[in-house]
């Protein structure tokens, strides 16, 4: 019969669980980031929907390959660390029954086991909600499903194989089986770096009364392999380190021991055989060439990255416990912590990449650059009446990037005038992407077979640009919070505008023109007006990066207006990426100057903190351009959005109030002035170009199917693809018309 537990049991069995889980509470953050990215949010959820696609559609099981080891490495380290932490850090035995520290010790045992099965529980759950979610809309059957789940089937046997079977695999055993001195040891919660007391009443050994001053340590020292009085005995490995006798309250004679390292030689040698891989794969895919991350795979890199570094953490707290140097003592996670900060302070802290450090020439202003534009359209137009364009385009990573780009170019194949009668593009994160990468390939059309720039735009966005950008944050960005100095090889920023390019060249191939990406935007006057939005950090001031002199339209121009501040030529996929530097999965951007003597450091993130439309610059924008003097433009604007105005109704707030306001007040201020620029934009074209002139367009699908992220899944690219063929027909008579 089961065995019913008292109240008293209970709350003892509760006290027990909590005492082991503050032990491995690193452990616990690693879990809970896992089930956050791998259950919870759809970025993690479409990752993985793109791994079932790959590997057994596109035909690049590489990804699966790197993924399996992956898991296989963080549950064996999950579970030796699991140990480790609590080996370390469990003093309780002394002060416990031995029924307790029974009990204490199976509830070890547990955690262990749920330790080393738990990343592959948490991986197969994602899969699971990610195959469901999706079946509607993915092309791929069940079947693709199942054997993934067996290959997770397959790792876990292998697993209890290796560590709970009774006939484990020989090898395997000998290296992960302690001598049965520490297996001894290591069960006593003790604390095994600990010093270890023997406490027992004067004169109950041989050695009797005080010791003599003449005597040393070793005289008075205690037998080993002996049963003492206590029960307790002393290995012949312990040191003697200091003993005496205390009256108070009665006489006891106490001897004081310290465990050396080889007592735990095993133990230590298996902490130092895992740590030895984990740097080595530390160093590995710090390193790896860009291209090679989209092999791996961005949910690979995340469980090395897990395996990993709780292993360096772990070592670093065996450091602190063992004190491997003696009589120095040393806090090693402090000074991690400390040396960390102090190359905060002096690193150069993501600079901007910049082509060269030579000054631009001044660009035109925003009244010439029309001008100069306009009067070369007319020149090659008769019509009374042409339709030009400007371009709103929200944030959203690749979400609001496709959607811009890819409508754009359907658009383009539609009317071939359409893009040579942009002007502006005015856009934010994601949107700077599209709209950038749509301007990017006008000159491809003539030498395209069937003339269509869409293929190009879906190819482009369908590419991993995750991978690279996760590789580098996990492994590569942490390296270089511990150097003093910036090393563009470790930057996650170089490697997404790297990235971005290498998609360039492949997405256009087999034309030979140059990579757009990696040059500097055109500034000429035949080239349309761009401005990518950003924040300046320090002062939370909107700022633009524009192929144009902004003086005359933006407020505040010499703070707000950088190419004229800084004046240093970029390439266009740094531009675009100044644009969309949402931390932390893209640092800030940092410019330096020198103001009276001093040098300056400014830093830049993502525009969407501020107004995540682009539609107030636009706004600005529009103000200033004179088509009275060309009567014969017709302005057309088109805002891109990825989500319209919330019109749900708000309860309020009830739940940990005095936090949530403060969290709730700052969040949703940005999207008020988004929402407020939105609304100034519609009614200035209301009252002055009158209704026909402004589109909002709306990505009317969900993130769940349509996640924010560096990467999109060929399903979810599918329903973007269907939706932009659906919203054509709104759109066309839009741009078509002249009044």
């Amino acid at each position: 019969m089961p065995v019913t537990k008292t109240p008293d049991q209970f709350l003892q069995f509760s006290r027990d669980l909590f005492f082991v889980l503050r032990g491995i509470w690193v452990l616990i953050v690693f879990f809970c980031f896992a089930i956050l990215a791998f259950l919870f949010l759809p970025q993690g959820t479409d990752v993985l929907l793109l791994l079932l696609e790959n590997s057994f559609q596109v035909g690049h099981p590489t990804t699966l390959l790197f993924l399996l080891l992956g898991v296989f490495f963080w549950s064996i380290s999950a579970e030796f660390c699991c140990r480790m932490l609590l080996y370390m850090t469990d003093n309780s035995g002394h002060s416990l029954s031995i029924a307790s520290v029974q009990s204490r010790k199976s509830l070890q045992v547990l955690l262990a086991k749920f330790c080393l099965y738990t990343p592959i529980l948490i991986l197969g759950l994602g899969l699971v909600k990610a195959y469901f979610q999706n079946q509607t809309d993915s092309h791929f059957p069940l079947a693709v499903l199942m054997i993934l789940l067996s290959l997770l089937t397959a790792e876990y046997w292998l697993l209890f194989q290796l560590y709970h079977a009774k006939r484990k695999i020989p090898l395997f055993r000998k290296w992960m089986r302690l001598s049965a001195k520490e297996a001894f040891w290591t069960g006593k919660l003790y604390g095994i770096f600990n010093l270890y007391r023997i406490d027992l009443p004067a004169g109950s050994l041989l050695i009797k009364g005080e010791p003599e001053p003449s005597k040393s340590k070793i005289e008075n020292d205690l037998p080993r392999e002996t049963p003492l009085p206590n029960g307790s005995f002393i290995p012949v490995g312990f040191v003697l380190m200091e003993q005496g006798i205390y009256h108070q309250p009665y006489p006891t004679h106490t001897w004081v021991f310290k465990i050396p390292l080889s007592f735990y030689s095993c133990l230590i040698k298996q902490l130092l055989m895992l740590c030895a891989i984990s740097i080595c794969l530390i160093v590995i895919f710090t390193l790896l060439p860009l291209h090679a991350y989209t092999l791996v795979g961005a949910a690979a890199l995340v469980c090395y990255g897990f395996g990993c570094w709780q292993l360096v953490y772990v070592f670093l707290q065996f450091l602190d416990k063992a004190q491997p140097l003696g009589r120095f003592k040393f806090t090693y996670r402090l000074s991690v912590i400390v040396w960390v900060l102090f190359c905060s302070y002096i690193n150069q802290d993501h600079p901007i990449n910049v082509i060269s450090q030579q000054k631009k020439k001044q660009k035109l202003t925003v009244e010439a650059h029309f001008d100069a534009w306009a009067r070369q359209l007319e020149s090659n137009s008769h019509s009374d009446s042409i339709p030009i364009f400007l371009i709103a385009a929200e944030g959203g990573a690749l979400r609001t990037g496709a959607f811009t780009a890819l409508l754009l170019s359907k658009l383009a194949d539609a009317d071939p005038s359409f893009s040579k009668r942009v002007y502006a593009y005015s856009t934010v994160s994601g949107g700077s992407l599209g709209a950038g990468f749509f301007q990017s390939i006008q000159g491809l059309k003539d030498s395209l077979t069937e003339h269509k720039l869409s293929p190009i735009s879906r190819q482009f966005f369908e590419m991993d640009f995750l991978s690279a950008t996760t590789g580098k944050l996990v492994f590569a960005e942490i390296v270089q919070c511990m150097i003093p100095w910036h090393l563009p090889v470790l930057d996650r920023a170089i490697a997404l505008e790297q990235s971005w390019e290498m998609g360039w060249d492949a997405a256009t191939l087999p034309n030979n023109l140059p990579n757009h990406f990696a040059q500097e935007i055109p500034n000429s006057n035949i080239a349309p007006a761009v401005l990518f939005q950003t924040v300046e950090a320090e002062t939370g001031m909107p700022c633009v990066w524009s192929n144009l002199n902004l003086e005359t339209i933006i407020p505040f121009s010499k703070e707000r207006d950088l190419a004229t501040r800084y004046s240093v030529p970029m390439a266009l996929s740094t531009a675009i990426n100044l644009s969309a530097r949402f931390p932390l999965i893209s640092p800030a951007a940092m410019f330096s100057s020198q103001i009276a003597g001093v040098k300056i450091r400014r830093h830049y993130v993502d525009g969407g903190y501020f107004d995540n439309s682009g539609q107030e610059t636009l706004l600005q924008l529009l103000r200033k351009l004179p088509f009275e003097h060309h009567p014969r433009l017709q302005p057309k604007i088109l805002c891109f959005n990825f989500s319209g105005m919330d019109t749900s109704i708000h309860k309020g707030i009830r739940l940990a109030n005095e936090f949530s306001e403060l969290l709730n007040a700052v969040y949703q201020t940005r999207n008020a002035r988004t929402t407020l620029a939105i609304n100034s934009l519609n009614e200035y074209c209301l009252q002055r170009f009158g209704p026909t002139h402004l589109l909002q367009l709306e990505l009317g699908i969900n993130t769940k199917n349509l996640p924010m992220n560096w990467v999109i899944s060929h399903t979810a690219m599918q329903r973007m693809d269907s939706y932009c063929n659906d919203m054509l027909e709104q759109i066309i008579p839009f741009i078509s018309s002249s009044k």
